[in-house]
C-alpha cells in the first residue's frame, strides 16, 4: 500500500478504499435517500440551502450501517495513524459518513469544514474526503490560498485540518461521488 503523501503543508493524500469498496459505497448511496446538500449556519437555525454557495446532493450513513463500518475500519487503519504521526493528536471518533453526488454544474465554493461555537460543527478537527470515482471532468478539491488542486483518483482520500479553506470545483461532465467524514472531539473550552 502506498504511503500518505503530504502534497502541501498539512494536506495529505493517501489510499483509503479499494475500487470495489468505492463501487459498493456508490451502490449503497444510490439506494439511500438523497437530499439537497445544505450549508450549516448556526445550530439553532439548522441548515440552509444557499444555491450560490453550494449545489450537490447528500445522503448519510450512521453507525451500524455497512458503509459506516467500512469507513470506520479504513479510518482506524490509515487516517488516525496519519494524524497521530503528523500532528501528535488522537481522535478516537469520527462523524457520520456523508456521501455527496455532484452533477454537471454542481460545486461547493471556498469554505471551512469547522465552525464557530454554536454552529454545530465546532467539534470537527480533520476532514477526510475520499473520491469514490474519477470518471468525470472538473471537480478538483482546490485549496485557493495555497493555489493547489487535488485531482480526484478513485479510492484516494485527502486529509487536512478542518479549518483549511478549500472548495469543490465545478463539475463539467459526468457525476462525482465523494465520501466525507470528520475526525471529531469536544470543542475547545471557551474561557471567557
Amino acid at each position: 500500500m502506498q504511503e500518505p503523501l503530504e502534497v502541501i503543508p498539512g494536506v495529505h493524500v493517501l489510499p483509503l478504499l479499494t475500487p470495489e469498496e468505492c463501487d459498493f459505497v456508490i451502490e449503497e448511496a444510490n439506494r439511500a435517500n438523497w437530499q439537497t446538500a445544505q450549508v450549516v449556519r448556526a445550530r439553532e437555525e439548522g441548515g440552509s440551502i444557499l444555491p450560490t454557495h453550494r449545489s450537490s446532493d447528500v445522503c448519510f450513513f450512521r453507525e451500524s450501517t455497512a458503509v459506516w463500518d467500512l469507513v470506520h475500519r479504513a479510518i482506524e487503519q490509515t487516517v488516525r495513524p496519519l494524524v497521530h504521526n503528523a500532528w501528535g493528536r488522537d481522535f478516537p471518533q469520527h462523524s457520520e459518513v456523508h456521501v455527496l453526488r455532484y452533477s454537471p454544474g454542481n460545486f461547493f465554493k471556498a469554505h471551512r469544514d469547522s465552525g464557530a461555537e454554536g454552529s454545530g460543527i465546532a467539534n470537527r478537527y480533520f476532514s477526510v474526503v475520499c473520491y469514490l470515482n474519477d470518471d468525470f471532468e472538473g471537480g478538483q478539491t482546490t485549496f485557493p490560498q495555497e493555489k493547489y488542486s487535488v485531482v480526484p483518483e478513485k479510492g484516494r482520500a485527502v486529509v487536512f485540518p478542518a479549518d483549511y479553506v478549500h472548495q469543490g470545483d465545478e463539475i463539467r461532465s459526468g457525476s462525482k461521488y465523494i465520501l466525507v467524514t470528520w475526525l471529531i472531539d469536544q470543542p475547545p473550552p471557551r474561557w471567557l
